[in-house]
């Protein structure tokens, strides 16, 4: 077995034994599990009406049925390794629809949060319970504060070796929600991913539990003061201090915080009052939060917008499209979403408008659409039942919480598929559709794409990373098929394992790679009118935000981020700038002091010990790909396989090589003229490259794998993060603070923890 994959399956171990139990209990009776090939499920949503999205989303935990590999060692989608896939009841953190969890009984297989569906300009107003019962989930942080721990999930085990809290995997019973794509205000009740919700519910508390009635008198006045206050101006970012949520509320949280502080020997109130009296949006809360803020509505016909003297202007506005939500609580996001804490945003606008009237033979076509929320659900990190879910390289994918499930179309016809990655690790890469379907991309992580990037767009393969959506338009073919039609997908983390050569092997990389697998299956069938693919002129226009960034709003604002993976035995294993995520130091954070600038920043990797290209990811604003260097990529020359960048210049090149000086890094980059800078596209998460380790004369170079990116830090102040996408890397520090126009004196006052 090769050193490559000996190292993967570490990696994955690790994981599993971060958060194991220190007495596992006794292994549950498997049970049935639900066949493959059943019918795609809709998800329940909660829509928009009257220009606000309002609505509850209740965090619980309950029992589920999820699928385990076994053995549990075989790798997914390798039948020649696997015997079956079994199910075991396993409690499983989960988001519902609504303030009421669903009865105990029988046991529900896994669904994705509800579809939150709105149109741009809307406010958004979530009420956000949470219930988790901490008894459910072993060693949480919640048994080590009360035992005087460190606050890290208690573990055996190689893990966390030298994690320290708050980089180590914890607090996976605290709840909160990101809006993954909106361009919104990401401070006090926006998408601010500091707040820290602990759970309150009957266990517990009793009759003092939290509940949607026992703050729904506040919840509503304060939704009605945030609407009145956000509909006046589009970049107010209130509510601002503590004091503007409703008195009775407040009242309530300090009590229940205070009472908890007592109980646990912690200090969340007295770190709130510290917050409150300078300024600061308090952190932590007892059971309940609302989330109220807009989407904000671009209408200027160009860009920049028209200014008024004295008077900020919107300067980008939120792009309509597929978005999704997840849990973002550091120190548990991939326990959380790998339990399923994550679901779908559809904010619709002009873009579906357009294609709405073009297939207007069914009203409100975008809505009829499928949706596919893609996931790697399991319950591996809890262990509660441990040798029977252990796997090594993550959970098959799932769809709507279904394992291979069924779509149907008719022959000839066009759907949209809206597909969103919400898998705490892995990459999906799509080389092809079956025989006869063809596709083309309409929009990349929630941003359309330029119309003749879609018409270039046909057939072409995609890797979707943790955390990428993306917008098809896919074709059936013109007669019916049997059997049902594979999508195959190859589960990966760095791209030189999709990038492979014809026989099958890249250079430096695993004998053994993940199989590919089906994702869904689709069945032709029926009969219906055909249809085609949308001209590209009867698009929505690119609204006039999405210009791109030219070389003269960038020049002079230029930074590098470097992202690092140490390896086994490291000191610091995860981290951004040679740094984990600090909440009290401001010296490791990125300060972009003026708002409404573009800057460039080239995104570094130099992880070397294995192949792992980090998903970044930044809140807030979406950026523009100008360049990508990938020193591991592999072509074919006439001697067969070898790297594209080569770094000894004894060496003999062939045509599709190219030499790059080791010791000059500002020749690192890739081969040829450089792209035209327009019809760029826009994204929110972007894989870096992995590094790689050359020795040349006797000397060890570590070459970083990059790509650069511009985006316009605009129209929201204030502070949010960036971070690998990877949530296990995320937990464990390779996240940061990012500080838009905030002055440096007050950056000590925000603390995370």
């Amino acid at each position: 077995m090769s050193r490559w994959f000996e190292m993967g399956r570490w990696c994955l171990l690790a994981l599993v034994a971060s958060v194991a139990l220190q007495v596992a209990p006794a292994i549950a009776a498997p049970v049935d599990c639900i066949p493959i090939q059943q019918d795609l499920v809709k998800i329940p949503e909660i829509a928009a009406s009257g220009g606000r999205l309002r609505g509850t989303i209740l965090l619980n935990d309950r029992e589920q049925r999820l699928n385990f590999r076994t053995p549990p060692q075989s790798l997914p989608g390798d039948l020649s390794q696997r015997t079956a896939d079994t199910c075991f009841p396993q409690y499983v953190r989960v988001y519902n629809a609504g303030s009421v969890a669903p009865l105990p009984g029988a046991l529900p297989d896994p669904l994705p949060g509800p579809t939150l569906r709105a149109r741009v300009g809307d406010i958004v107003e979530l009420t956000f319970l949470n219930q988790i019962d901490p008894n459910h989930f072993g060693n949480s942080i919640d048994q080590d504060l009360v035992k005087g721990g460190t606050g890290c999930d208690r573990v055996t085990g190689i893990y966390p070796g030298k994690d320290k809290f708050p980089d180590c995997f914890h607090g996976s019973s605290t709840g909160n929600l990101h809006f993954h794509g909106t361009h919104t205000n990401p401070n006090s009740t926006g998408d601010n991913v500091l707040i820290e919700v602990r759970p309150s519910n009957p266990a517990q508390a009793g009759a003092g539990n939290v509940t949607a009635a026992s703050v729904k008198p506040a919840f509503d006045a304060f939704f009605a003061k945030c609407e009145s206050e956000l509909k006046q101006d589009v970049l107010s970012e209130w509510p601002k201090v503590w004091a503007d949520l409703p008195a009775s509320f407040t009242a309530q949280q300090q009590a229940l915080l205070s009472a908890y502080d007592a109980q646990n020997d912690q200090q969340l109130w007295k770190s709130n009052a510290a917050a409150i009296a300078a300024g600061q949006w308090p952190q932590y809360y007892m059971g309940a939060f609302p989330y109220c803020f807009q989407l904000p509505h671009y209408t200027a016909a160009t860009w920049p917008a028209p200014t008024v003297p004295g008077k900020p202007t919107l300067q980008m506005g939120q792009s309509p499209g597929t978005h999704w939500y997840h849990a973002h609580k550091h120190g548990s996001t991939a326990i959380d979403v790998s339990n399923g804490m994550s679901g779908a945003f559809v904010i619709e606008g002009e873009y579906d408008d357009a294609l709405n009237k073009y297939y207007q033979a069914v009203p409100q076509w975008t809505r009829s659409q499928p949706l596919l929320v893609v996931n790697q659900i399991g319950g591996t990190p809890n262990l509660e039942h441990p040798q029977n879910g252990r796997t090594d390289k993550g959970p098959d994918f799932s769809v709507n919480g279904r394992l291979q499930p069924k779509m149907h179309m008719y022959p000839g016809e066009v759907q949209m598929w809206r597909i969103v990655n919400s898998s705490p690790r892995s990459a999906m890469y799509v080389p092809y559709l079956p025989e006869g379907f063809t596709w083309r991309q309409l929009a990349q992580d929630g941003v359309q794409l330029a119309p003749d990037n879609y018409e270039k767009s046909q057939n072409r393969p995609l890797r979707i990373a943790s955390g990428n959506r993306v917008d098809l338009l896919v074709r059936a073919p013109d007669k019916p098929h049997a059997p049902l039609s594979p999508v195959i997908v190859q589960p990966n983390v760095a791209g030189a394992e999709i990038n492979l050569v014809p026989d099958g092997q890249a250079i430096g990389y695993p004998s053994t790679l993940p199989p590919p697998v089906p994702l869904v299956w689709v069945e032709v069938s029926g009969k219906g009118p055909s249809m085609a693919f949308v001209p590209k002129d009867r698009l929505a226009p690119m609204p006039a935000y999405l210009a791109d960034i030219s070389d003269q709003e960038v020049a002079g604002h230029t930074r590098t981020v470097t992202f690092n993976t140490g390896g086994p035995g490291s000191g610091k294993q995860q981290t951004i700038n040679g740094f984990q995520f600090s909440d009290t130091d401001p010296s490791t954070w990125i300060e972009v002091g003026q708002l409404n600038t573009a800057e460039e920043w080239t995104i570094v990797n130099t992880t070397t010990f294995q192949p792992i290209d980090h998903p970044f990811h930044i809140h807030i604003n979406p950026f523009q790909v100008t360049e990508v260097f990938d020193p591991n990529q592999v072509v074919v020359t006439a001697n067969g396989p070898a790297y594209r960048y080569v770094f000894d210049s004894a060496t003999k090149l062939d045509p599709a090589q190219c030499y790059l000086d080791p010791t000059k890094p500002e020749t690192w980059k890739p081969c040829g003229p450089p792209p035209p800078k327009t019809n760029l596209v826009w994204w929110d998460v972007f894989a870096i490259p992995s590094g790689r380790s050359v020795t040349v004369g006797g000397t060890a170079y570590t070459i970083g794998g990059h790509f650069k990116m511009r985006s316009r830090f605009v129209d929201f102040a204030g502070t949010y993060v960036l971070h690998c996408h990877i949530l296990a890397h995320e937990d464990r520090g390779m996240m940061t603070i990012v500080a838009v126009g905030v002055p440096h004196a007050a950056l000590s006052a925000v603390h995370h923890h």
